[in-house]
Parts: C-alpha cells; sequence; structure tokens
C-alpha cells in the first residue's frame, strides 16, 4: 500500500497494527512428543505404576594419542558397550501394597543388579538399576527376592523392630546382588555373573530409645545406630542392618 492509498482509508483504519502470524500448536504427547512413564522392566501392577525408566546406553571411548598427548580422533578404542538404565516406581495406592518380586541376576536379557525400596511421608517408590551387554554372556546364577509389603503413602517398619510404626520417619529396603562383569582382551565384555543377595535395610525414627534397647527381627543383623539429638529438635535414631541370601 502506497502513502495515497493509506492517506484515503478511515483514520481508525490507519491506526491499527499489522496482522501477526499465529502461533503454530505445539504437540502434546503421541508419537512426537511421547508422555508418561516408559516400563523398561515389566515389572508394573496393580500397586506400583512406572515412574521414569526407559532403556539408556552407554560405552567407553578411549583415543590414542600422539607423543604430545593430544587425541588421534580416527584411532578410537570402543569398549564396554551396553544398554542400560534405572528404572522407576510409584505406588498407586493408599493402604497396603504388596511388595514386587524381583529376580536379581540370571543369564539372558536384562540384567538387574540392585533394586532399592524407599519409604517417606509420602508416596512408596522403588529404584531397579539393570544392564545388557552387547557382548559375553552372564553365568545363570539368579535370585528372586520379595520385598516387604508397605503402605503406599507413608513409613512402614521393614526389618519388623521395637520401635512404633508411627515414630518412623523414613525407611530404606535396598538388595544388591554383588554384581561382578569381567572384560575379553580388547575391552568388551566378556562374562559376568551375580553372587547372592545383600539386603540393607535404615531406618530413622523419632523415639525415646537408646542404641542399648533397640532390636530388630529375625534374620537382621545391626551395623550401626547413629543418634541425632539437635538442641532445637526431637531426639532421632537411625538404624542400619543387613541381611545375606544365598539362593
Amino acid at each position: 500500500m502506497d502513502k495515497q492509498e493509506k492517506k484515503n482509508l478511515p483514520d481508525d483504519t490507519q491506526q491499527m497494527p499489522a496482522p501477526r502470524a499465529e502461533p503454530k500448536p505445539i504437540p502434546r504427547g503421541g508419537a512426537t512428543y511421547p508422555y508418561g512413564g516408559v516400563d523398561a522392566l515389566g515389572l508394573a501392577s496393580d500397586g506400583w505404576v512406572a515412574d521414569g525408566g526407559g532403556p539408556g546406553f552407554q560405552q567407553n571411548v578411549e583415543p590414542a594419542r600422539t607423543v604430545d598427548g593430544l587425541p588421534i580422533p580416527t584411532e578410537l578404542a570402543i569398549t564396554d558397550t551396553q544398554t542400560s538404565g534405572t528404572q522407576g516406581y510409584r505406588a498407586a495406592k493408599v493402604g497396603l501394597v504388596s511388595g514386587m518380586t524381583i529376580v536379581f541376576g540370571g543369564s539372558t536379557g536384562k540384567c538387574i543388579t540392585k533394586a532399592t525400596l524407599n519409604l517417606s511421608q509420602g508416596w512408596a517408590t522403588m529404584s531397579v538399576q539393570w544392564h545388557q551387554h552387547k557382548e559375553g554372556s552372564h553365568i545363570d546364577t539368579s535370585f528372586s527376592h520379595t520385598f516387604p509389603s508397605v503402605l503406599g503413602y507413608g513409613v512402614t517398619d521393614i526389618a519388623g523392630s521395637n520401635l512404633l510404626e508411627s515414630e518412623i520417619q523414613s525407611a530404606s529396603y535396598d538388595v544388591d546382588s554383588d554384581h561382578l562383569d569381567r572384560q575379553n582382551n580388547v575391552g568388551q565384555h566378556l562374562i559376568g555373573r551375580s553372587h547372592g543377595l545383600t539386603v540393607t535395610a535404615t531406618i530413622t525414627a523419632v523415639t525415646n530409645k537408646t542404641k542399648d534397647n533397640i532390636t530388630l527381627g529375625e534374620g537382621w543383623n545391626i551395623t550401626s545406630i547413629s543418634p541425632d539429638r539437635p538442641s532445637g529438635n526431637f531426639h532421632e535414631l537411625t538404624i542400619t542392618a543387613v541381611k545375606f541370601i544365598a539362593a
């Protein structure tokens, strides 16, 4: 539009701003932007939903170097290639939730090496670590373990202690398969196996009990009792204990 044409327009039209392009809508969900938790291990149930997860990838990359220590980009050693991940779950209901049954170790597929149940004054969560090598194999040593049933929201006494359950502020229940992997002559995976289960429980409670009158359920061996005696708060104890499972 030239100046003469603009002068011939009504005054209110001359003052109108130029039209703006409308922003394109951003797609939510669907194939373009996937949305929601992914259950890479198939452990979700009526009481637990996937919260995080999905397979990741890792490997080591090391360059050859010149006499001056500079990397040679065309000469790369790639080792220990594997798919791996930490799968999360969250309790999906209030009240008692059945504990997950998890198979640790094994010779095929995704090898679960560690899992942790975390309890607080909120929703219970599970964290499960796994990996799968590109090469080599695992010896078929597997260990099935059922985690304790717990409150979906809140804290449960997971070690059969003589504390009042209402006193317990937080707790964790960790299972580790003591997994060992060895590499071949060029740094890729050769062989691995799991060596039984180490179960570690930790409980923190507001209590008038001392280290001398704490007891736990059968099979638990106390490794530490740590008192917290702040000047401006109630006294707490944190108890850590272990048990070992060979089969």
